[in-house]
């Protein structure tokens, strides 16, 4: 899901910048969903986007 892992990494920023140069990078878990042909149906409807 592009949408979650974009705003869970831009919910980093201010941890960034607060550390500057002594930042360091790490992993951050992001939900992945798995989409079957039973949960397709209601997959496009939360994410009609992820059609296009």
């Amino acid at each position: 899901d592009s949408y979650t892992e974009g705003y869970t990494m831009i919910k980093l920023l201010p941890e960034i910048r607060k550390a500057g140069a002594d930042w360091t990078p790490k992993a951050v878990e992001v939900p992945a969903v798995l989409v079957t042909k039973d949960t397709i149906d209601d997959f496009i409807a939360k994410h009609p986007d992820a059609m296009k």
